[in-house]
């Protein structure tokens, strides 16, 4: 009986030993209240980081611990805070911001099976974002004087980056075309009725019976563009227009030179016969140059993007100065070996 006891009290010391250990403190931070990070959540975080595939050293993951709990006893302390239904609208944005990547909804279960493999859960998540968000507003909050000073790019800092990297501005290989153009009805006899009729056409365009102009005013379909010969416009190699006008068209007109007519064409929506009136090759836009996509000259795109940049350093700086000042404020006490 004494042996069983025995071995029992060594079980039981062991027990008690290891629950220490795995729960011992790893440091503790004070600047409103005490609060302990134990060994167990900083191996938890380490794991974490190792299981995203990041390479981090133990001393790393718990300062950046031990500066949550600085930003999140500030925060309270300084009157900043992030509710309930706020961290809800976050999660909600961030599941359209993964859809949109996917080019598909998602279904709830889904997304949580997403972030689980990322963040160990939903809840994990969530206090991610709260936190993320609560730094922002603090640190904005805070150190407003540090964020107004934010250094307008100046024009030699503009022309430098467009120097180093002006093949990024590129208007790829155009083709302005011109068509007779056909609406597809989905009738199967009024369709052949058609595509003969401009085969006809196109015969008569190739003998010189007819212009291409004349082809134009007694055939197409497409009012927008009758008074102007039919003209579309320009087009280049792209995936709208491939799913617009399908890949046999984009393959012939980009290969055809101004003044060439090629058809007829079937394309998704319409039947057409074109003609080529200008082809360009790939050109580097200018500082002057207009970007179609967004409206606006290369210039001011690169004088936000560096706008941008120095915000983002600005806030950077700020959030180390905030940091700063709250580690001289608190007392920490870091205990890991």
């Amino acid at each position: 009986m004494k042996k069983v006891l025995s071995i029992l009290s060594i079980l039981l010391v062991m027990v008690t030993l290891s629950a220490a250990t795995i729960s011992s403190p790893a440091a503790t931070v004070n600047l409103t209240k005490n609060k302990v990070i134990t060994m167990d959540q900083l191996n938890k975080e380490v794991e974490l980081y190792t299981k995203n595939g990041v390479s981090v050293q133990q001393i790393d993951v718990l300062n950046s611990l031990i500066d949550e709990i600085l930003i999140e006893q500030g925060a309270a302390r300084d009157g900043y805070s992030v509710t309930d239904s706020e961290v809800e609208q976050l999660y909600a944005n961030q599941k359209k911001s993964v859809e949109a990547q996917a080019g598909r909804t998602l279904t709830d279960a889904e997304f949580e099976s997403l972030v689980a493999e990322s963040y160990g859960s939903v809840d994990e998540y969530k206090s991610y974002l709260k936190l993320q968000y609560l730094t922002q507003i603090y640190v904005s909050g805070a150190k407003a004087d540090v964020l107004n000073n934010v250094a307008e790019p100046t024009e030699n800092e503009i022309k430098t980056w467009y120097r180093q990297n002006s093949t990024n501005f590129t208007l790829p290989e155009r083709v302005r075309l011109s068509l007779i153009a056909m609406e597809k009805t989905g009738d199967s006899a009024t369709d052949s009725k058609k595509l003969s009729t401009l085969q006809s056409c196109y015969n008569d365009i190739v003998s010189g019976k007819i212009t291409f102009e004349k082809g134009v005013q007694l055939y197409s379909e497409d009012t927008d563009s009758l008074s102007i010969g039919g003209d579309w416009g320009f087009m280049a190699d792209n995936s709208t227009t491939r799913t617009n006008m399908g890949d046999n068209f984009v393959n012939t007109v980009m290969l055809m030179d101004a003044g060439d007519i090629e058809g007829v064409f079937e394309t998704p929506y319409i039947y057409a016969i074109v003609k080529c009136t200008v082809h360009l090759d790939p050109t580097i836009l200018t500082l002057n140059d207009t970007i179609e996509e967004y409206g606006i000259t290369v210039r001011e795109y690169i004088r936000q993007g560096l706008l941008y940049q120095n915000s983002q350093y600005a806030f950077l700086n700020a959030y180390n100065e905030l940091l700063a000042d709250l580690r001289n404020q608190a007392k920490i006490n870091i205990i890991l070996k």
